[in-house]
């Protein structure tokens, strides 16, 4: 009776707390895979380096994926069976987010930081994962919003416009439910078969219905098509976009609109810490890795040293439980290349916001003056 509940969690080996990650380790993807797990090795090796967590060093265990026709999520299922891990660390299973939170219920395992920018349905529902920047969907809101601030919702009609692929009706509704709790007067929701988009149709039946600015969720070619289509009937809305979607070609839209494009960014450089920038180049530098794939590397620096707060957050008595809690008790955390990150019982997305960029298209930048939307009640929303 006296060890119950002190033994060591199985993932606690010879002192070592084993953590997981499912990543591409062959085919096409296998270089951005490689440099995710360098920039998560190398972030344990400076913790381990320096003593460790509590005095226990962190292995990385890695589920591998490639080529071959198995589903990427078989990898995380696999680790899962046959290696005891604390958790799961920046996992990569494109098109299986919602398996993968599926698999950390069953298995109450934790997740920290999903590589997505589609977290499925709610991500404060799941308990497991931990996503640390907003997906498509808050981003969504947080143009919603920001619409809000252009043109009273009293008096406007919003427009949502999608292509029908998977995950997007849930980005759309999102949005749409937002721009219904802000009091616009409508909001019409258009939705366009993937490769099918027709500008001139959509713009005039969005002139139509009297859309006063457009939430537009298609890729760059086709705001582009949207954005020209408009201009020719001189009909100028406000354009609002996910900068993921539409930044490629954002400057190539028709000069009337400068300044009427709005995009979305859940994370800036301007997030990053002096601290954090400096550390990123030395891990670099003393570990030898490029900066290829440097998204994708910033998203697994960021996570690593998340699940690293949350540990050490757990203390010694560690277990899947307390690891939790110590990832609930993260509190405006600012891991050095991202927005400060808060966690709680009932929030399990870090950064709950969204910047906000006007885009200047008669000198091809981006306005400087930034606009932070805030989506958890923490700030007012500011006209960007």
């Amino acid at each position: 009776l006296k060890v119950i509940g002190l033994e060591d969690d199985p993932a606690i080996v010879d002192g070592r707390i084993r953590i997981g990650t499912i990543l591409p380790v062959d085919g096409q993807h296998a270089g951005l895979g490689k440099a995710m797990r360098d920039t998560i090795e190398a972030v344990f090796s400076e913790v381990n380096a320096g003593g460790g967590v509590h005095g226990r060093e962190l292995e990385l265990v890695v589920g591998g994926w490639g080529a071959n026709q198995d589903p990427e999520i078989w990898a995380a299922h696999d680790l899962v069976a046959k290696e005891p891990v604390m958790a799961l660390v920046s996992p990569y299973v494109p098109n299986y987010d919602a398996e993968l939170e599926k698999l950390a219920t069953d298995k109450e395992l934790p997740v920290v930081g999903p590589y997505t920018v589609l977290p499925p349905g709610d991500a404060g529902e799941n308990r497991f994962s931990f996503y640390l920047l907003p997906g498509l969907a808050l981003q969504a809101e947080a143009l919603v919003e920001a619409a809000a601030v252009l043109t009273p919702p009293g008096e406007s009609t919003l427009a949502i416009a999608y292509p029908r692929v998977r995950f997007f009706d849930e980005i759309a509704e999102a949005a749409r439910l937002r721009a219904e709790a802000l009091g616009f007067r409508s909001a019409t929701v258009s939705v366009f078969e993937f490769g099918g988009f027709d500008g001139e149709q959509t713009a005039a039946e969005m002139r139509e219905a009297g859309a006063d600015a457009i939430i537009f969720l298609g890729n760059a070619e086709e705001l582009g098509e949207l954005a020209r289509s408009a201009d020719a009937g001189d009909w100028h809305p406000y354009l609002l976009a996910p900068g993921l979607l539409a930044e490629r070609g954002i400057f190539e839209l028709p000069a009337d609109f400068s300044y009427r494009v709005m995009v979305s960014y859940a994370s800036l450089p301007t997030d990053y810490s002096l601290s954090g920038a400096e550390e990123f180049e030395r891990l670099h530098e003393k570990y030898r890795f490029g900066y290829e794939y440097d998204i994708a590397q910033v998203s697994a620096f960021t996570a690593a040293k998340v699940l690293v707060a949350g540990l050490e957050n757990a203390g010694r008595r560690l277990n899947r439980e307390e690891l939790l809690l110590g990832l609930e008790a993260i509190d405006e955390y600012h891991p050095g290349l991202a927005p400060p990150l808060t966690f709680g019982p009932f929030r399990r997305t870090g950064s709950m916001g969204a910047h906000i960029l006007r885009v200047d298209l008669v000198n091809d930048r981006f306005d400087p003056t930034t606009g932070w939307i805030a989506l958890d009640g923490s700030g007012e929303a500011e006209e960007p």
